[in-house]
């Protein structure tokens, strides 16, 4: 009957499935196979959303989609015309003896293979023992003529690319100079090609030295790298201050003793100015007291911020990331290590006078040196009561359990024009629940650890649980819209089942709900159960989406 319905089909929208099916597009393939005319469609767009992986490192070109079955992932050469996002992962012997180079050169691949990648990563490995293969100066001037060739072949087929990635691999046991001269030489070119770059390192130990004086025009620098030694040194500073005017992006990770205060001031000493700048994310895993440059006061280098994100090893020692960018900061990110409340206070954020546009705030992070008494209600407290009411923050996310008491959360009263509230590691009572969507009419979003339902249990019949339900039902929402759960065992069953009739019952909106991956048979069982009683008939049936993830 399927077969018959869907054979003749040949349109159908990627972005009409469901958001459950985007997530496992190995769902498509029955329907693929049957439906000849509609498969070209969904190439496609599958093409324009997933990143293609090529594996230069195989007997052959080896290409797919991550995640699809292999029967998929048969060559669709007319696709590659689609792919917005491409994966390459290689080793330097690879593209130092030439044969990457071949393989890019032989068919399907011609000069604008890919006329719509704009976004390429490069997983490029180093194996222990290849170093010793390229140390003398002729096998030297070969490799860096195959990288340079490389390169070119790479923009050759991607001439649109504008995001260049590049990840070391394996190279934790390499320290030779000709490795880092020529991993670093590959790294530069490439970054050459975009206006928008990222270096990320999972623990990898590479003094990676970037030709930085040939990387101009800027927009996009990422830094990401977990590794405990200096990994750009203090080439990095130099990139990041000579693309001032230019950039608008800025992420710096890092494990190691950065010098992120010489971003403000250049080797003479002059302060440096990023009109452009739109996003400063520096998180930080150590802070060294004596590489912090306060700035004068009359110096604001980011006067056009929007998004911030720091943690409490930030570098400049005072405000010098708010000046004058009260009318622009839209999102903050707080990732506080030791003094979570001065830190708050110092800043003034949550004051509508000095940031009107402030919409999405986030705190993470206990003190690691807190004393004894200081409780994660110490830090939801002074977060709430330090937002003015009538300030505009639209979201709030706090990534710490709060404590049960909930008294914090009655100031929560005064904020009407709270959208989305995010709580993944609180576990809130229904009776709150119900109350916060009763004080907050604007609340679309909830996302919280679990949700229970006091006094019921497990054993409770249907008719305890219709007039649990009939009690909490005295009001109406019609913003919420979506409800997360983090945790939902199967002691919980009822006590979910609940929950979405209550949040059925009050929210005539109410539409998707997402919980963790759970015994399905017997969770349906609770539900179909509810559902016949006809304790639920004259709840209106709209719960569109019923997600299990894990």
């Amino acid at each position: 009957m399927i077969a018959s319905h869907v054979e003749g089909c040949s349109r159908l929208s990627f972005d009409g499935l469901r958001d459950d099916l985007k997530g496992r597009p190995d769902l498509l393939i029955p329907l693929l196979w049957i439906c000849h005319n509609f498969r070209d469609t969904v190439y496609s767009q599958l093409c324009s959303r997933y990143s293609l992986y090529f594996d230069t490192d195989a007997d052959s070109m080896a290409c797919f989609w991550p995640g699809w079955p292999s029967r998929f992932n048969k060559r669709n050469h007319a696709s590659y015309h689609f792919v917005k996002r491409l994966t390459l992962k290689s080793n330097m012997q690879t593209i130092l003896s030439g044969k990457a180079l071949e393989m890019l050169s032989r068919p399907p691949f011609t000069d604008g293979t890919f006329p719509r990648t704009r976004f390429i990563h490069f997983n490029i490995a180093w194996l222990r023992g290849q170093e010793r293969e390229v140390d003398n100066a002729a096998l030297l001037s070969d490799s860096e003529t195959s990288i340079y060739a490389f390169v070119q072949r790479v923009k050759q087929l991607a001439p649109m690319v504008n995001h260049i990635s590049v990840s070391p691999q394996y190279v934790t046991l390499i320290q030779h100079k000709t490795t880092i001269r020529l991993f670093s030489s590959l790294a530069s070119q490439l970054f050459q090609l975009a206006s928008c770059v990222e270096y990320r390192s999972s623990g990898m130990n590479i003094p990676v030295v970037l030709r930085s004086e040939t990387l101009h025009d800027l927009t996009h620098i990422t830094y990401d790298s977990k590794g405990y030694t200096v990994d750009v040194r203090g080439q990095l500073m130099q990139m990041v201050r000579q693309n001032a005017q230019t950039l608008q992006y800025l992420v710096i990770r890092a494990v190691v003793l950065i010098d992120v205060a010489g971003l403000n001031q250049d080797v003479d000493g002059n302060y440096i100015k990023y009109p452009n700048l739109r996003t400063l994310k520096l998180e930080l895993r150590k802070s060294n007291p004596t590489i912090h440059r306060p700035v004068a006061s009359g110096v604001a280098p980011f006067p056009n911020l929007r998004h911030l994100t720091i943690n409490d090893h930030y570098p400049f020692g005072d405000d010098i990331a708010f000046r004058d960018n009260s009318a622009t900061l839209e999102y903050l990110c707080i990732m506080p290590r030791r003094d979570t409340c001065d830190m708050l206070r110092k800043y003034h954020v949550f004051t509508p006078s000095s940031h009107p546009k402030l919409q999405c705030v986030k705190v993470s992070g206990l003190p690691d040196d807190a004393p004894n008494h200081f409780q994660s209600t110490d830090l939801f407290t002074q977060f709430i009561l330090n937002i003015a009411p009538g300030a505009s923050v639209r979201d709030i996310a706090i990534l710490e359990p709060v404590d049960d008491t909930f008294h914090a959360l009655d100031n929560l009263q005064n904020h009407g024009c709270i959208q989305v509230l995010v709580l993944p590691d609180t576990v809130l009572p229904l009776w709150f629940v119900v109350s916060l969507i009763k004080w907050l009419p604007l609340l679309s979003n909830l996302h919280c650890l679990s949700i229970y339902t006091d006094p019921l249990t497990e054993e409770a019949s249907l008719d305890e649980v219709h007039a649990y339900v009939q009690s909490l039902c005295s009001l109406k929402n019609r913003q919420f819209r979506c409800l997360r759960l983090n945790k939902a065992n199967s002691p919980y069953f009822v006590q979910i089942v609940v929950c979405i009739a209550v949040v059925t019952a009050i929210c005539p909106n109410f539409s998707h709900i997402a919980l963790p991956r759970i015994s399905h048979n017997k969770f349906m069982t609770v539900l179909e159960e509810a559902i016949e009683s006809g304790k639920y008939e004259h709840y209106e049936p709209h719960l569109r989406r019923l997600l299990f993830w894990k």
